[in-house]
């Protein structure tokens, strides 16, 4: 109701200043692990920022903090559902193509199996990319297609993972993905998880 946001509004003014985005228009989505920060827009929702979400196998997960969602829940009878959904990690991994390159392949992996039907992932080079703050990073896009949709799946997915700040042992990485090819998706699935993935930055 429109009292209980005005009451939060008011509440809000009075916590310290949120983080800034740098795409206008954005909300920033804190990851306090991660010490970053990166863009998302309006219309999707936050998750408490230490939330953690896994994906894969409890013994060997993808998991990742900072997580915002697009149309989360949108699958009836499935609250985990979502159109998009993207946060941030760390890989272990001694440069960081190799971490962006074998964090989009598992991620793909873990993400898109259907049983023990694994997606097929066409996976693009890791490509050098300069985050805000001239912070160097490696950025990788797949397109993976999903084995067997169900009646909520899209057949396809687009993927951005970038990794950065390795020391030799691992990296910070941010992943994103989202629907493609299927009714309300968003309206420029690949470009949106690009501009996300090059907001990513360290919090001030």
């Amino acid at each position: 109701s429109s009292s209980t946001s005005a009451g939060s509004a008011a509440t809000s003014s009075t916590a310290p200043a949120a983080v800034s985005p740098i795409v206008p228009g954005w909300q920033a989505v804190p990851v306090p692990k991660r010490g970053a920060v990166y863009d998302a827009p309006q219309d999707w929702t936050l998750e408490k920022p230490d939330n953690i979400i896994g994906f894969g196998p409890a013994d060997d997960p993808v998991t990742m903090t900072g997580v915002s969602v697009y149309q989360k829940g949108f699958c009836p009878g499935k609250s985990s559902s979502y159109r998009a959904i993207a946060g941030a990690t760390a890989r272990k991994g001694p440069s960081d193509e190799a971490v962006a390159t074998q964090t989009a392949q598992r991620f793909a992996d873990v993400a898109y199996s259907v049983g023990d039907r694994k997606p097929q992932v066409a996976m693009g080079p890791a490509e050098p990319v300069q985050l805000p703050g001239g912070i160097a990073a490696s950025r990788v896009t797949a397109t993976v297609t999903n084995p067997a949709p169900g009646p909520c799946d899209a057949p396809t997915d687009a993927v951005t993972v970038i990794a950065t700040n390795n020391d030799g042992q691992a990296s910070v990485v941010f992943i994103a993905t989202a629907e493609q090819n299927a009714p309300e998706t968003l309206p420029d699935p690949g470009g949106t998880l690009q501009q996300m993935a090059m907001s990513f930055r360290r919090a001030a």
